[in-house]
């Protein structure tokens, strides 16, 4: 699969994606490999078996979800423009 440039490791089970990682190295994968994981010791696990980037996902659930509420609430109108119409 010389066309593959990045791998999402995405399944629930950590010894999976250590597998997956390690055998795609060991295949000679030079591509991007990321995973996700809800704990930070799954997080290091994974690098170290030869994921380039091991996000944990409900950190950056929560940095996402606060992000769309900034953005709506400035584009949301005021409750005085509400109260207006």
């Amino acid at each position: 699969m010389p066309a593959v440039e990045a791998v999402i490791l995405a399944m629930g089970d950590i010894e999976g994606k250590l597998i997956a990682a390690r055998n795609l190295r060991k295949k000679g994968f030079t591509g991007y490999i990321v995973a996700h994981t809800l704990y930070a010791d799954e997080a290091e696990r994974i690098r170290e078996a030869g994921a380039d980037e091991a996000y944990l996902t409900m950190s950056e659930t929560g940095v996402a979800l606060a992000s769309q509420v900034l953005h709506r609430d400035r584009q949301a109108p005021s409750p005085t423009e509400n109260a207006k119409a």
